[in-house]
C-alpha cells in the first residue's frame, strides 16, 4: 500500500532545530492540538495533519499511522506478514452523534435509538395522516421481530430489514415504484457484472501471474545451482524475478531480485513447459526460449515483475472500491424507493 497523496515521505527525525522533540508527519513539537498514538510505531500524530475530524476522537479503537499502513514502519517493516490497519469503533447511527455504539446495539444510548426512530418516521410522514395512524406505524416497526424480547426489539429498531429489504408480499404498486425502477436495475446490473465477471477475471490474472513467478523462481534457483551460485545472495541491480518465501506477500516477492537470474519476461505469463524441460534447453547464447526472455540484467524489461504485480493489484483494488460505491448507491436508491412505496401505501389506507 502506498502513502496517501497528502502524506510526506517518511523521516526518522525525532528532534527539531532547537533540540525539542518533534512528532507526527509534520515533524513539529506538541503544540496542544489533539493527537493520537500509533499502535505500530509508538509515534504521535495530529488529527488535523491526518485529515481526521476531531469529532472522531472517541471512535478510535486501534490506530496505525500512514507509514505503518504502508509497511514503512511498524510490524510490517520488521517482517510481519500482515500490514496493520486502523480499526474504528462503530459510530452511533444518529447522524450528529460521534459516540461509539453500546454493545449489541446500533446506538450509543436508548435515547438516541428513540431519536433515530423519530427521524425515520418523519421520512415517511404523509401530510394529513392522522396521529393514530402514525402511532400504529411506530408500533408495527417496534414489533417487527415478533419472536424477540422487548430489549432485543429495541436494539433492532432502525435495522435494515424495514427500509432496505423487499416486503414479503410484493404487489403491483411495489413493482411500479421499486422493482421496475430503471436506475435501480442499472445499478443492480453493474454490481452483478463486477461481481460475476470483471473482478473474478482480474483475480484470475493475479493468480496466473503469481503462478508464473513461482515457476520462474524455481527455474532461476536451479540455474543458479548449476552455476554454483548462492541463490540467497541479493543484488539490487538484478532483474525483477522473485525470490519468495512462504511468509512474504506477493508484491514483496515480486520485488526481490537475484544475481545472474534470467529476466523471465513473457507477454502472456503462461508457463510454456515444465521447469526441468526449460532448464535443460536453456543456453546463455540465446536471448529467448519458448517466448521467455532469458537475458541476464535485461534493460528492456527491467522491473517488469514488480510493475505487473502492482498494476494488477491496484486495478483490483480500484474495482473493489467501485463495487463498494455501487452497492452504497444501490442501497441509497432502494431506501428512496421504499420510502416512496410506504408513503403511497399509507395514502391508500387513509
Amino acid at each position: 500500500m502506498s502513502l496517501p497523496p497528502w502524506c510526506p515521505t517518511y523521516s526518522s527525525r525525532k528532534t527539531g532545530i532547537n533540540g525539542e522533540e518533534v512528532y507526527c508527519i509534520c515533524k513539529r513539537p506538541d503544540n496542544g492540538d489533539l493527537m493520537v498514538g500509533c499502535d505500530g510505531c509508538d509515534d504521535w500524530f495530529h488529527f488535523k495533519c491526518l485529515k481526521i475530524p476531531e469529532a472522531y476522537r472517541r471512535l478510535v479503537y486501534s490506530f496505525h499511522c500512514p507509514y505503518c499502513e504502508a509497511g514503512i514502519t511498524g510490524p510490517a517493516s520488521r517482517g510481519a506478514n500482515d500490514v496493520p490497519k486502523t480499526i474504528w469503533k462503530r459510530k452511533c447511527r444518529l447522524n450528529d452523534c460521534y459516540k461509539p455504539c453500546q454493545s449489541n446495539s446500533k446506538y450509543c444510548s436508548d435515547e438516541h435509538g428513540e431519536e433515530y426512530m423519530r427521524i425515520m418516521l418523519a421520512k415517511v410522514e404523509v401530510p394529513g395522516l392522522q396521529h393514530d395512524a402514525q402511532l400504529q406505524l411506530f408500533k408495527d416497526m417496534a414489533n417487527y421481530h415478533k419472536n424477540d424480547s422487548k430489549t432485543e426489539q429495541f436494539q433492532m429498531l432502525g435495522n435494515e430489514e424495514f427500509i432496505y429489504d423487499d416486503p414479503k408480499d410484493q404487489d403491483s404498486l411495489y413493482a411500479g415504484i421499486v422493482r421496475d425502477d430503471k436506475r435501480l436495475m442499472e445499478l443492480q446490473d453493474n454490481v452483478k457484472e463486477l461481481g460475476d465477471k470483471t473482478i473474478p477475471t482480474k483475480k484470475s490474472e493475479l493468480g496466473m501471474l503469481s503462478k508464473y513467478l513461482d515457476w520462474l523462481e524455481e527455474i532461476n534457483v536451479k540455474l543458479a545451482s548449476q552455476r554454483d551460485l548462492n541463490p540467497g545472495e541479493d543484488d539490487t541491480k538484478g532483474n525483477s524475478t522473485t525470490t519468495r518465501g512462504k511468509n512474504k506477500k506477493k508484491s514483496n516477492k515480486a520485488k526481490a531480485k537475484q544475481r545472474n537470474y534470467i529476466c523471465g519476461y513473457n507477454s502472456d505469463f503462461q508457463t510454456p513447459c515444465s521447469v526441468d524441460e526449460f532448464v535443460t534447453e536453456y543456453s546463455q547464447d540465446i536471448p529467448q526460449l519458448k517466448g521467455v526472455c532469458v537475458k541476464v540484467r535485461c534493460s528492456k524489461h527491467s522491473g517488469w515483475a514488480t510493475m505487473q504485480m502492482e498494476e494488477r493489484e491496484q486495478q483490483l483494488s480500484s474495482l473493489e472500491s467501485y463495487q463498494t460505491r455501487l452497492l452504497l448507491l444501490m442501497k441509497m436508491r432502494k431506501e428512496q424507493l421504499h420510502i416512496q412505496y410506504y408513503e403511497e401505501l399509507l395514502r391508500r389506507k387513509e
